[in-house]
């Protein structure tokens, strides 16, 4: 009976909300009456390029260790650490332990899934956050970490 009590005022609260803010939502409105999709279409791809960049750094990284994980379970944990980082307050602490896990679960053994793990928190938190670094980081820097991590992965060395 309690969570139904508490969902009830959740569901007040949310409304109660909407209603306050009934202007904005109607200037949104508007905004996306106006909104140009190709240029939409053109930023979600250019979104998802950068992700399954960075997945393939991810699992190269992962590869050269002799670990294989597909390409659709890394962008998976790509997508999930990024949702971290940005929903929770310590995110940016949490988001690279889940993906440590994640790495140990699909078959990374601890000095594979180590590096794997600092090479990503040392791509992501260099970067600064401004869309013009982060289109030059997705177009330049990914693939060319990707790139020299090729030759390790066909070596099949350890770390």
């Amino acid at each position: 009976m309690a969570k139904y009590v508490i969902g009830l005022v959740l569901a007040a609260l949310a409304f109660e909300q909407l209603v306050g803010h009934k202007s904005e939502l109607t200037e949104a409105t508007l905004a996306l009456r106006h909104l140009r999709w190709e240029w939409v279409l053109l930023g979600v791809a250019a979104e998802a390029g950068s992700f399954l960049a960075f997945a393939q750094v991810q699992r190269r990284s992962l590869r050269a260790g002799r670990a294989d994980v597909a390409i659709g379970p890394m962008v998976a944990i790509t997508l999930a650490a990024q949702s971290i980082t940005n929903s929770l307050p310590a995110g940016s602490f949490i988001a690279p332990v889940y993906a440590f896990r994640q790495y140990r679960r699909r078959g990374a053994d601890e000095a594979v899934a180590l590096p794997a793990m600092l090479l990503a928190v040392t791509v992501t938190s260099t970067v600064p956050p401004t869309s013009s670094a982060v289109s030059v980081y997705d177009v330049v820097v990914a693939p060319a970490i990707g790139l020299q991590l090729a030759p390790l992965e066909s070596q099949r060395c350890h770390w």
